[in-house]
Formats: structure tokens, sequence, C-alpha cells
């Protein structure tokens, strides 16, 4: 839903004129919506180098997606018994194919899975963007009551899922290491 919601926001930012911008939303102006082209990757970092900027964040979706496969399914017999289910289903062919154990069960990790969904997502939103434009489109930023670098910096859904991701993540790793 996030990443359905994130891509129209873009499309409908990118569709409206420039002068359309900047927008506040909120009494005090907290946010502010405004359109921002990224060629690069956060903060315009390589935004010169086009080939480095579609597929390092190609390649480390890929893997965290199969990190992610790895901690719910379990492993890849599992993942490839789940993948053939899926194919049927699509295919609507009269074989059946069952998981290689007998009953599926999604592992523990919650936090974890949540950590890496959230990235996952945020990722494939800028991917989808990135392949699809040839840049990511940012269109809000935080107007009030953070530092100036922050209000400088402008972010999409997708950003926020990363960052809510990371901190997730970096949360659980915390707890898990005092325990």
């Amino acid at each position: 839903m996030l990443l359905l919601l994130d891509l129209i926001l873009k499309k409908e930012i990118d569709d409206m004129s420039d002068d359309k911008f900047p927008k506040y939303i909120g009494k005090n102006k907290i946010i502010k919506i405004q359109k921002y082209h990224n060629y690069g990757l956060p903060y315009g970092m390589f935004e010169n180098n086009k080939l480095f900027t579609m597929f390092l964040p190609l390649l480390l979706t890929i893997v965290l997606f199969f990190k992610w496969c790895m901690l719910t399914i379990g492993s890849f017999e599992n993942l490839f018994a789940l993948l053939k289910k899926v194919l049927y289903l699509l295919s609507n062919q009269k074989r059946k194919y069952k998981l290689a154990k007998k009953e599926f069960k999604v592992k523990g990790n919650f936090f974890k899975r949540l950590a890496l969904s959230f990235v996952i997502l945020g990722s494939a939103s800028n991917l989808i963007d990135r392949f699809t434009r040839g840049y990511v489109v940012d269109y809000f930023s935080f107007n009030k009551f953070v530092p100036k670098r922050i209000k400088e910096t402008v972010f999409n859904i997708g950003d926020i899922c990363i960052l809510i991701g990371v901190v997730i993540g970096t949360i659980f790793s915390i707890i898990k290491k005092e325990n």
C-alpha cells in the first residue's frame, strides 16, 4: 500500500509544473512540498555515474530480498517450492506443488523481517523511479523543528520507509546484543 501511495504521489508531483511549488502543509508550515529530481544516491552522491546509481541499489535490494526470504521461509528449498506454487497458481495448471516442509511456518525474527520489509519497500519504490524516469522524484521536506541539514533534504515516502527499516533494525540489534 505504501509503495503504491509513493508511486502515485511521485507521478502527481512530477506531472505538476514547477510554478506550483513550493506548497506548505500544517498550521506552522511544518512540511514543505516541492519537486526535486535526484539523479544520484542519497544527497546526490554519484549523480554523474548513472550506471552505478541504478545497479548498486538494485543489487542491494536483491540481496536484502533474499535475506528477507530466508528469514521468512527458512531455506532455498522452501523458497523454490513457494515460487513453484506461485507459478502454478499463475499458470492455472492441474499439478500441485507442496512446500518442502509439511506445513509452511514463518520463522522467528519478526523485527528483522519488519525492518527488511520497510527497506525493501522503500528501495523498490526508488528503483522503479530510477528505471522508468532515470531519476528519483523526491517531494517533501521538513520545514520546522529540525536541524538545517534535514531542512535542506528532500524526501519521498520510499526514503522514509528505508529510514524506518534502518531504525527498527538498529534498535532490534541493540536489544538483541544486550540480552
